[in-house]
């Protein structure tokens, strides 16, 4: 026994300058992002790459001057147009990752109008009460794929808040409610989500944005 701890501190005392050294060579993060080019959207989505690669630039340097980085930093994120109607919808997708044993999703849906094509907040979009019907949907057909009708996570991560239904992401088939990383069930469940026809999701819509 003794001598297995013996090996395991020789181990660390070679590791130790190799994490130095992997920290003194890692001097920048690496930043993948691809957002599909839409002409009227152009400003915005300049904006959007720009700020996303700051804030991810920034975290990186802070990081680092706090105490070092001993893995690879990575942003990847693929941005494309899933809805063109009275509003458009665009998805972001990709996948942060920090050192630690996982990274999270990267997700964001965005909003604009379909004439002027100006950003639109979610609840510009939608009706007095919709978040509370959302709710009962969502939580129906999360029930429906074996979450337990009294488990707290899921209650408490699907509950009327426009922080909960912040991924609304629109196509013409459909209607997809995604629930991010942690906020329904842990990480291993991956990022379950809820299926709504339009029949179901545009009466939630104000008058001058449904199909």
């Amino acid at each position: 026994m003794k001598f297995l701890k013996y090996l395991f501190v020789i181990f660390l005392l070679c590791l130790a300058p190799m994490l130095a050294e992997g920290d003194k060579k890692t001097t920048a993060p690496s930043i993948q992002i691809k957002i599909e080019k839409l002409e009227d959207l152009k400003t915005f989505l300049n904006y959007y790459e720009k700020k996303l690669r700051n804030e991810f630039q920034q975290d990186f340097n802070e990081a680092r001057a706090e105490g070092g980085i001993y893995n690879p930093w990575t942003l990847d994120v693929d941005g494309r147009l899933t809805y063109r109607g009275k509003f458009l919808c665009m998805m972001m997708r990709g996948y942060d990752y920090r050192g630690g044993a996982h990274g999270v999703p990267y997700m964001d849906a965005l909003y604009f109008d379909g004439q002027s094509h100006e950003r639109l907040e979610q609840s510009a979009l939608l009706m007095n009460g919709a978040y509370e019907k959302l709710a009962k949907m969502c939580r129906s057909g999360l029930i429906e794929q074996g979450f337990d009708a009294d488990d707290d996570w899921m209650l408490r991560g699907t509950e009327p808040t426009p922080e909960n239904y912040a991924l609304i992401v629109a196509s013409q088939e459909k209607v997809e409610v995604i629930f991010n990383s942690y906020q329904v069930a842990p990480y291993a469940a991956g990022v379950p989500s809820v299926t709504l026809s339009w029949s179901q999701f545009a009466p939630l819509l104000k008058a001058q944005y449904r199909p």
